[in-house]
């Protein structure tokens, strides 16, 4: 059975492949944008919150949210392709909002850090599920891959922190894939992070934010 880091690698691969970096060749200092993703809700809500006020203490952070991701039971390929659509142009939008944020470098001291809940694996996969129900001759990477393949062109993250709701409430790991920087994260039972591995986190993206290259 495929490891959930392996099929995360392979997913930020497929994706650092096809989506563009949020810097320019004009421009040599940024912030830095934040994706965090998982299919716990309550789980991403409440560290995109709880990053957003630990951070802003040394930082210029700020939250941008996306469009909800519809759970649609519904046949009607032309109603998933429309509400798809929808969502993709309200994302574009909102990661043009971001790349506004992050190129106040200059203007401020503290360096700019944008939280993206529910940025690109989550909106990919629930849309993936739904696309499911009217296409069926297709493989689940090929479907996958369908879906993700909207987001080309897209800012991809700079960091992605990804809440495994099925993994121990102590589990913690960072994994480099390419330029990108991933963090995986277990919870407890009650969907929420422990204080030491929130702790933990915020040191690790802390030092990440430091590097040189934003």
């Amino acid at each position: 059975m495929i490891s959930t880091t392996m099929l995360l690698r392979v997913k930020l691969d497929y994706l650092s492949k096809i989506t563009r970096s949020l810097i320019s060749r004009e421009q040599i200092r940024r912030g830095a944008m934040i994706s965090i993703d998982g299919y716990c809700p309550k789980a991403v809500e409440f560290i995109t919150s709880y990053l957003g006020y630990i951070l802003g203490n040394n930082y210029k952070s700020d939250i941008f949210r996306g469009p909800a991701t519809p759970v649609i039971c519904s046949h009607c390929t032309q109603q998933l392709q429309r509400l798809g659509d929808q969502a993709n142009a309200s994302w574009k939008l909102t990661i043009a909002e971001v790349e506004k944020h992050l190129q106040k470098q200059e203007k401020h001291r503290c360096k700019p850090v944008a939280l993206v809940p529910h940025y690109q694996l989550t909106s990919i996969d629930l849309l993936c599920l739904n696309s499911a129900i009217t296409q069926r001759n297709i493989s689940p990477e090929d479907k996958w891959r369908q879906q993700a393949d909207v987001w080309k062109d897209y800012a991809r993250p700079d960091i992605t922190i990804y809440i495994d709701d099925l993994k121990y409430e102590d589990y913690f790991e960072l994994v480099q894939v390419g330029a990108q920087n991933l963090i995986i994260c277990g919870t407890q039972r009650s969907g929420f992070l422990t204080w030491d591995i929130r702790r933990r986190m915020v040191k690790v993206l802390k030092t990440i934010l430091n590097e040189a290259r934003f």
